[in-house]
């Protein structure tokens, strides 16, 4: 007799598991903070709330795991994801409310140049609306923009949300992205299955998958896109509506801007000039963070930051802020070091910096790298340093010629000497030391004969951008395009990708911008030579495809600054990409049944408590189907 009553417990037990869920998540929010920097208001337009009171009703069936559910739709339960409101007061945050909006700086923070900002702002969009939804993201396509493809397939590309499908081992499942159609006067319908592989969704039917290129790929080809089929292949000019929710499970994160405060007395000063680039990636991170469904905490000096927040930050360079030396030391030599203590204090409140300051005692700092490199048993050529001109004329010996002589604190080949016998190398040594700071020692290292060098930028030890720098001659120091080098983009970021990722492990350096370089003819499947890496390098955007001229010369057209900026954009979108990726890694799924939060009707005393205590190490995934006894499996 019990299974005859049982379809109708089942769905009693659904409805009210499901309106529990909804109390929980209410409940959650009255504990949660808010910063009336960043709060987004909840929609006034009644069209609009009624519009989303309907969503609430029609994606029912994904909150419990309908055909269309993302494998890791339920996770959201297990973490806080209103970015916004999150610091400082209390305030309780509706279920229903308003999309992470672009953060603003500060006002005694430095603007960026209009013409930049224009360029920065200037995205495109396939999104109508957007709310909230709980802890979920609702985004309204404008599907008319879609495109044809093979099949039944189409196409939508979806910069709005960034967080997608890679097909690389770890990333092939990355997206909670839901899918739902509607035709005219219907409710919203489930698409699925997600994550399907292309032959299913140009077969039709409903399949279809949120996904970007891999990022060795290139960065021009890694957006966000939608695939996706129509059940019954209906026509895409049929539907009335189609709706993406999205389940972000990132951390808390912020941003680090950092004050810079000029000696307005030098003789180079322009104030436009110096704080330029590091303006320039915050924008960019603030066009960024929204796709990844942040908003961000912003912070100019370590008191500020909070614990448990991911914060995201960029320097520009030497001149980043004013250093007070100690009687005795030199500016160059201290610098890194600075940069490295100054921004870990960023970290004393429990708060995450990515990259890692400590990286920073590596910038611009050769002497330190060379010991980085030894010590994580990383290839690079034989390498000497001497303190001064007496320590290089009593081991001069030592050398192996021919080699190359650098300052260990320059930067873009300056000071860059040659020796192919003694009698040069001496007057090298000479030479560098009597233009050098006392204090500064000489790094001397072996020749590599080459043509061909590569610069590879990577992010979390994967390859995001790289070329080949081609000397002038093989007499030529350097193939910078300072010191006349040429560039050539047609680089295999694929192949090198297991090199660069062993290299970011070893070396600890998970950000940066290396130098390789391989004997005679380059073959990227052979171990390179390490020349050095940057943990804030600059980027070079591809020249066109038809560039003549040098790559100085590119820098100078109208064309450069567009480039430069875009492969920026992408570059901070790779950024926090990285930051996702580590705390979902970082963390494991908790499964919890509903039943075991209730007592007679009412959340159990300490349920609340204990999962949002669960929740700072977990995902939890709450399990809403009700358990079936014995009884029931018999009957």
């Amino acid at each position: 007799g019990g299974c005859c009553h049982l379809p109708r417990t089942v769905t009693f037990l659904s409805l009210c598991i499901f309106w529990a869920s909804v109390w929980l998540v209410m409940q959650w929010k009255t504990f949660r903070r808010a910063d009336s920097q960043t709060h987004a208001e909840s929609p006034e337009d009644p069209a609009e709330a009624e519009k989303m009171s309907q969503d609430v009703t029609a994606m029912r069936p994904a909150v419990r795991g309908g055909k269309g559910a993302a494998s890791s739709h339920a996770a959201h339960q297990g973490h806080q994801q209103h970015q916004g409101p999150v610091y400082g007061g209390s305030t309780a945050v509706p279920l229903v409310s308003g999309c992470p909006q672009r953060a603003r700086r500060k006002e005694k923070w430095g603007q960026v140049l209009k013409e930049d900002m224009k360029i920065i702002k200037s995205g495109s969009s396939s999104v109508k609306s957007c709310h909230r939804l709980g802890d979920a993201l609702v985004f309204d396509l404008k599907h008319m923009q879609a495109q044809k493809q093979e099949g039944h397939a189409y196409e939508l590309l979806l910069p709005d949300y960034v967080v997608a499908d890679e097909e690389q081992p770890g990333f092939e499942q990355r997206s909670s992205l839901q899918l739902f159609f509607a035709l005219p006067s219907g409710p919203l319908q489930p698409l699925g299955p997600a994550h399907s592989p292309k032959d299913h969704i140009i077969a039709g039917g409903g399949a279809y998958r949120h996904w970007r290129e891999p990022m060795t790929h290139g960065f021009e080809h890694t957006g966000s896109r939608l695939w996706f089929s129509i059940p019954k292949n209906v026509a895409l000019k049929e539907l009335s509506r189609l709706v993406a929710v999205v389940f972000p499970m990132t951390p808390n994160m912020g941003f680090v801007e950092v004050v810079h405060k000029p000696d307005k007395k030098a003789k180079d000063y322009d104030p436009t000039k110096r704080r330029r680039r590091k303006e320039i990636h915050r924008e960019l991170f603030f066009e960024t963070f929204p796709t990844i469904g942040v908003e961000p905490h912003l912070a100019d000096r370590p008191e500020a930051t909070l614990p448990g927040i991911h914060y995201l930050w960029r320097t520009s360079h030497h001149d980043e802020f004013n250093l007070e030396l100690q009687p005795g030391e030199i500016y160059e030599k201290r610098m890194p070091y600075a940069f490295a203590e100054y921004f870990g204090r960023f970290e004393k409140s429990g708060a995450v910096l990515f990259p890692p300051p400590a990286c920073y005692k590596f910038y611009e700092n050769k002497v330190a790298l060379t010991e980085l490199f030894q010590a994580s048993n990383v290839l690079m050529p034989e390498t000497w340093v001497f303190s001064s001109l007496a320590d290089a004329m009593g081991r001069r010996d030592q050398v192996h010629l021919p080699v190359v002589l650098k300052d260990p604190y320059g930067y873009s080949s300056i000071g860059l000497l040659q020796a192919e016998t003694m009698p040069e190398l001496i007057e090298a040594f000479q030479t560098f030391f009597s233009k050098a700071k006392p204090g500064v020692e000489v790094l001397v290292q072996k020749k590599v004969r080459a043509l061909k060098e590569a610069r590879v930028t990577y992010v979390d030890g994967r390859p995001f951008h790289g070329y080949w720098r081609i000397r002038q001659s093989l007499k030529s120091a350097s193939a910078a395009s300072t010191r006349g080098g040429f560039q050539d983009f047609n680089f295999p970021l694929e192949t090198i990708a297991p090199f660069v990722e062993s290299f970011a492990n070893k070396t600890g350096v998970p950000v940066g911008g290396v130098d390789l370089i391989w004997k005679d003819n380059p073959d990227v499947q052979q171990e390179p030579y390490t020349l050095e890496v940057s943990p804030t390098s600059d980027i070079n955007p591809p020249s066109p495809p038809d560039w003549k001229e040098g790559y100085a010369e590119f820098k100078h057209t109208k064309g450069f600054r567009n480039a430069y900026l875009g492969i920026r954009r992408k570059w901070t979108e790779a950024m926090v990409l990285a930051v996702v990726d580590w705390h979902r890694r970082s963390k494991r799924h908790l499964f919890v049944g509903m039943d075991t939060l209730f007592q007679n009707s009412q959340v159990a005393d300490g349920a609340l408590d204990s999962l949002l205590t669960l929740r700072r190490s977990f995902f939890i995934r709450l399990l809403t189907s009700p358990s079936l006894d014995d009884k029931d499996l018999k009957d």
